[in-house]
C-alpha cells in the first residue's frame, strides 16, 4: 500500500519562548525523518511494506514505511489476535504502533472490530472507526470515521488540534481479490490533493 503525502506535518506540541509571553510549535520527536527530507517533492510518496516473519498468528506483523527511493523513513507494528486476523480480515480490530527509525514510539492507531456486511453500515455497527493517539501521552490528535453510504466508501479524518478535516473518497466498486484500490484525498475546499493506494500482492498477503 502506497500513500500519497502533500504536505509535511508539524508538530502539535507547544512551549512557551523564554524572552516573550508567546507561544510557538515545536517538531515533535521522529517528526525530524521528514523535515530532513530536501523538499516537497521527496516526501510525495511514502510506501508500506510488510515484513512477512512466520505466521500471522505469531501475533504481530510489522511494516516498513519507506520513501519513493527506498529509504526507511518510520516503521510500524499491528498487534492483532490470530483469530480475529483470520474470521474478520479487514474489519478485524488492530493497534498499529508508529516508531520512527530508532524505535521511538510516535504514534498509536487504535480501531475496533466491525461487522463486515453492508447492510448494516447504516445502523452503525458495519462503519469503520479509528483514533490516533499520541504514544507517548494517549493523548487523542486525531479521528477517521467511515459515512454511511452504498456506492462509494467515504471516510472523514479529522485533526483534533487545529480542526483540520478531510475525506478520503474509495472506488465506486470494492473487491478485496485481484483489484488495485485507489482512494482520493479531498481537502476542506472540496480539492483533491492526493491519493492513497493499495496494490494487490495475492491472497496471502491480504489479511
Amino acid at each position: 500500500m502506497s500513500l500519497a503525502v502533500t504536505s509535511q506535518p508539524h508538530a502539535i506540541v507547544r512551549e512557551k519562548h523564554l524572552s516573550e509571553n508567546v507561544w510557538i510549535r515545536k517538531p515533535k520527536p521522529g517528526q525530524h525523518v521528514l523535515e530532513k527530507m530536501s523538499d516537497l517533492s521527496d516526501a510525495r510518496h511514502l510506501h508500506v511494506h510488510r515484513n512477512v516473519k512466520g505466521t500471522i498468528c505469531s501475533g504481530k506483523q510489522d511494516y516498513d514505511i519507506t520513501d519513493q527511493d527506498g529509504k526507511l523513513m518510520y516503521k510500524a507494528v499491528e498487534d492483532s489476535h490470530c483469530c480475529c486476523v483470520h474470521c474478520c480480515g479487514p474489519a478485524r480490530a488492530y493497534k498499529i504502533i508508529v516508531k520512527d527509525p530508532l524505535g521511538l514510539e510516535l504514534l498509536q492507531f487504535h480501531r475496533p472490530v466491525r461487522c463486515s456486511d453492508t447492510c448494516l453500515c447504516c445502523c452503525g455497527c458495519g462503519l469503520m472507526r479509528m483514533r490516533v493517539t499520541e504514544a507517548c501521552s494517549d493523548v487523542v490528535i486525531g479521528d477517521v470515521k467511515q459515512r454511511c453510504t452504498f456506492i462509494r466508501e467515504k471516510f472523514d479524518v479529522t485533526e483534533l488540534v487545529e480542526n483540520e478535516q478531510t475525506t478520503l473518497i474509495g472506488p465506486s466498486v470494492t473487491c478485496r481479490c485481484f483489484a488495485n484500490m485507489t482512494f482520493q484525498i479531498i481537502d476542506d475546499k472540496n480539492s483533491e490533493v492526493g491519493e492513497i493506494w493499495k496494490r494487490w500482492k495475492g491472497a496471502p498477503n491480504e489479511n
